[in-house]
């Protein structure tokens, strides 16, 4: 089970502060104003606590449901509790994926 249960809880929460801890919130409070990235929610770009209170609500979230990743307003949190529990908490101003299938899918409508 991907989620905080009594057997793990006390590595679970060490984690999640430590990623708290030494999360840079500063660093992406001044790449939030710079884009002037508003939050729907507070119609403004949020303030540094404002930014620690989202973080703190959707680690806690993902912490305590069966789910590998949740993602809101910028951030992204990432974890395992399974067996060595880890977590990470990012900040996405971009990102990109592909798959093969999706690419070779492309090279094909492109030959015809």
């Amino acid at each position: 089970m991907n989620k905080i249960t009594d057997r793990n809880k006390e590595q679970c929460i060490d984690v999640l502060n430590d990623v708290f801890d030494n999360f840079n919130f500063d660093r992406v409070h001044r790449v939030m104003d710079a884009l002037e990235w508003e939050w729907a929610t507070i119609g403004d770009v949020p303030t540094v606590e404002q930014i620690k209170e989202e973080a703190s609500r959707l680690m806690w979230d993902c912490a305590n449901i069966d789910v590998d990743c949740m993602a809101s307003g910028g951030f992204r949190v990432e974890k395992d509790f399974t067996c060595d529990p880890w977590m990470r908490l990012s900040f996405e101003v971009e990102d990109w994926d592909a798959s093969a299938s999706e690419l070779e899918d492309d090279s094909e409508d492109d030959e015809q």
